[in-house]
């Protein structure tokens, strides 16, 4: 599965407005982001990486179930592109 930059900087408005969107999209989204293959030029570009990480900050010590779930699907995703970056500078 493939998404052009527009797509996926349309998913980061959307996880920007967390609490408007609910848990519920939110994990539909990051989801849909962890199934998806982006290359680093994507990921610079829509400036997803921040608003992931961000959101995982966030949410991590909350006490609602649903967005320590999200909290922790946003963890994986950022370690996982952390991974892109670093096989990029070796």
């Amino acid at each position: 599965m493939s998404h052009d930059i527009s797509e996926i900087e349309y998913m980061r408005s959307d996880l920007q407005k967390y609490y408007e969107i609910g848990p519920i999209q939110a994990l539909k989204i990051l989801n849909q982001l962890s199934k998806t293959k982006l290359e680093r030029e994507i990921l610079v570009g829509s400036k997803i990486t921040q608003t992931v990480a961000t959101l995982s900050k966030k949410l991590a010590n909350s006490d609602d179930e649903d967005d320590v779930e999200v909290a922790e699907l946003a963890s994986k995703l950022t370690c996982k592109w952390k991974r892109i970056f670093e096989k990029k500078r070796q």
